[in-house]
């Protein structure tokens, strides 16, 4: 089977700016069983992140210490804009935007043991095995992954946009 590749994504929130490996955003719509119809409003479940660390073309360290610092800085970041790229040329041929205004939530910083660790657990839980990623294309030896929480309230869900 030839390797899977990926297209690139960035990451810019204030003085962050990264280009993850991965970037996750799971939104649910609560649908009552029996209708079919909206119950109420849609739950954003999660907005993950996991970048390859050692990488200084993905990540400076710069922004892990900015990183480190937006976990304690107890502000919520005016805009986070994740951006999709259709290919791996950074900057190039957009697939889709996600803007929001919200917080980084979630920070795990680790040394996996081995190619096919599993990054699942810990307090950023992104849902995300290294092994997918292309372990033959890079050795992966110290990998970060962040959380964001969308603005629930109402001028937060007012500035949540998807567009290309």
């Amino acid at each position: 089977m030839p390797p899977r590749t990926y297209g690139a994504c960035r990451i810019e929130a204030g003085k962050i700016d990264l280009w993850p490996n991965e970037a996750r955003v799971r939104i649910m719509a609560p649908r009552d069983a029996a209708t079919g119809q909206a119950t109420g409003r849609h739950q954003i479940q999660g907005i993950s992140a996991w970048v390859n660390a050692s990488d200084e073309s993905r990540i400076t360290q710069e922004v892990l210490m900015e990183i480190w610092k937006s976990m304690f800085a107890n502000q919520m970041l005016p805009k986070v804009s994740i951006t999709w790229y259709t290919n791996e040329a950074k900057g190039a041929n957009v697939l889709a935007n996600l803007e929001f205004q919200g917080s980084l939530t979630g920070y795990e910083f680790f040394n996996p043991g081995n190619p096919d660790s599993d990054i699942t657990d810990g307090p950023a839980k992104g849902g995300m095995s290294i092994i997918d990623h292309r372990p033959d294309a890079m050795m992966m030896s110290n990998i970060l992954v962040i959380q964001f929480a969308a603005t629930t309230t109402d001028t937060g869900y007012g500035s949540l946009r998807m567009s290309k």
